[in-house]
């Protein structure tokens, strides 16, 4: 019937488009209106050309056909008209090979480009996938308990630096650590190999030296003796490091076992609900090469595992304000998706040019 041949054509659609557009929910809507009007709601009218479609919050009737804007519960991710709950639509295990695959291929070509002024051979240039494997290796045969954080080092210890005394600062990954751990959570940082010599070149304002301090060089000996670090080899860039450890199945120290928090765990243990491990940068990944030859792969990873994350910078050691906020990744999907809604099916299409948490709800009726 018409109902199924809408779930098959949106099932394909929903393989190739993330979102729609608010001319492509009208257009929609008022397809639905025009052809189905004695299955809807008393009152219900099409939508002139520009018009904005209203927010409806108004409980479906059983087995009434339902065409409207509604607004999500931004805690619970329930709709309030069809009772359905959106789920988040996670990286599977072929996706995540896939992910893993790239970032092995991408890594030989940033190696390749890095070093270009030294000559380096395509041979030489395998280096970088071998030190990336190692590193996915020591991830899948560690023992002790598995990782649920991976921060960005380098980003955390540039986050407010860009002031006269400002340095590459060793004492903020040292503070978002005991942050997370205070969380119940057990991080990994990874930190390019540059920033644990005696001297390294920064940009801050300018390009300019820092000197390796006693004390600032014990933050990376605590971090190594609680083996809570990894050090990423010199000409290869950290970025698919955090990235490859976001998505590794850690096999030895999970057990095999999943290591997401649902939301009453989350609740019970003070800890944010979502995928682990959780990956925390502030890194906007704008124009990542990834996204270009997987976007939808690349979007459903940073739904899933970023974390972001703010506080006050320190001035060498000393932080006048230690508190820390953070912005939790989605727990469910901003993608077009297909949710049990009573005896009924709701499909919810996320649009672009309306916030956040509105979708405009398509629930079709099961018995007409």
């Amino acid at each position: 019937n018409g109902y199924q041949l809408f779930n098959e054509m949106v099932e394909q659609m929903a393989a190739d488009v993330l979102e729609i557009s608010s001319a492509s929910a009208r257009r929609l809507y008022n397809a639905f209106v025009s052809s189905s009007s004695d299955l809807m709601a008393t009152g219900i009218k099409e939508l002139p050309s520009l018009a904005s479609m209203p927010l409806c919050d108004r409980r479906a009737e059983d087995n009434e056909l339902v065409v409207s804007r509604t607004l999500l519960n931004s805690t619970s991710a329930r709709c309030p008209v069809s009772d359905a709950s959106l789920r988040l639509i996670k990286l599977d295990k072929e996706q995540r090979k896939r992910l893993h695959d790239g970032l092995i291929d991408l890594s030989i070509e940033q190696y390749m480009e890095f070093n270009q002024r030294r000559n380096v051979t395509k041979e030489d240039s395998q280096m970088a996938a071998t030190e990336l494997k190692k590193f996915a290796e020591w991830l899948n045969t560690r023992e002790g308990s598995p990782f649920t954080a991976v921060i960005d080092g380098a980003n955390a210890a540039y986050l407010g630096q860009n002031f006269h005394q400002g340095k590459f600062n060793y004492y903020q990954i040292e503070f978002l650590v005991r942050a997370l751990e205070s969380m119940n959570e057990h991080p990994v940082v990874v930190l390019p190999a540059k920033y644990t010599e005696k001297n390294f070149n920064i940009n801050l304002n300018g390009w300019k030296q820092q000197a390796l301090e006693e004390k600032e060089e014990a933050v990376i000996n605590w971090l190594h003796e609680k083996g809570q670090l990894y050090i990423v080899p010199a000409g290869c860039l950290d970025d698919y490091y955090w990235m490859l450890a976001s998505i590794s199945d850690q096999e030895v120290s999970t057990g095999g076992k999943s290591i997401d928090v649902d939301a009453k765990q989350a609740q019970a243990e003070g800890r944010f609900p979502g995928t682990r491990p959780m990956l925390l940068s502030n890194d906007l990944m704008r124009d990542h090469r990834l996204e270009l030859f997987e976007p939808r792969l690349f979007r459903r990873w940073t739904a899933s595992y970023i974390v972001n994350y703010n506080f006050t910078a320190f001035v060498d050691d000393e932080c006048i304000d230690p508190e820390i906020g953070f912005s939790t990744p989605e727990f469910f999907s901003r993608e077009i998706q297909c949710n049990p809604s009573r005896e009924d099916t709701a499909w919810h299409f996320p649009v672009s040019d309306w916030e956040t948490h509105e979708r405009l709800l398509v629930r079709l009726p099961s018995s007409k």
